[in-house]
């Protein structure tokens, strides 16, 4: 595999990055990412055993932009996306990992600002692992569990506006969630979901329904 590290990259907004095949490539100098204003998704993608893209430097990323298309981050395939700096998202921003050994991994994010209207969603299936420990405020995101797939959100204290989804087999229990207010949860195939700490619940104000 490909062993690239480009150290004097410091902008790359709009860009997409594909790394397969064992792979590796590494940009510490980029801070932040935004998925500008081309009508057209925009990827992060580390596909199979030992493909690896790192942004080490990484600390904001912003997925809105033109014509309502998402920033998507992909590991698949045992495939590995390291982000562990970012600390804020905020925009239409895809996360998803699939397979053994895929990771992501949003070791510093804390809230998704959800200002520009988006919500961030991340997925993990197949035995696929998003990292996000020190999430707390987890408002406009959703969440989507999959068999096998691993999501720690042991931080989180807010689902407002957000929603979660887990299929067959997942077991899940957030005790730490103490607002869940406009969130929708969608549980089937035997799979169970625990909110020990929310006490009460609104729909909210946004115009569309809740579940």
């Amino acid at each position: 595999g490909v062993v690239v590290s480009l150290p004097a990259v410091t902008s790359a907004d709009g860009a997409s990055f594909y790394v397969s095949g064992g792979a590796q490539l590494t940009l510490p100098g980029v801070r932040s990412y935004q998925r500008d204003n081309y009508c057209a998704p925009t990827y992060m993608q580390a596909s199979g055993a030992g493909s690896v893209l790192s942004l080490p430097g990484l600390t904001n990323m912003v997925g809105s932009g033109a014509c309502s298309y998402a920033l998507n981050v992909q590991a698949t395939a045992g495939g590995q996306i390291l982000l562990a700096n970012v600390a804020t998202a905020d925009g239409n921003l895809s996360v998803l990992a699939d397979g053994a050994g895929s990771v992501v991994d949003l070791s510093s994010l804390q809230r998704s600002l959800g200002a520009s209207g988006y919500g961030t969603a991340l997925e993990a299936r197949n035995g696929g692992l998003v990292l996000v420990p020190a999430l707390a405020d987890a408002r406009l995101m959703s969440f989507t569990l999959q068999t096998n797939g691993t999501l720690n959100l042991p931080a989180v204290t807010n689902l407002n506006y957000g929603s979660l989804t887990l299929n067959p087999g997942v077991v899940l229990s957030l005790p730490a969630v103490t607002s869940a207010d406009g969130a929708s949860f969608y549980v089937s195939g035997g799979a169970q979901l625990t909110l020990a700490g929310v006490q009460s619940y609104q729909r909210g104000t946004y115009c569309y329904h809740t579940y």
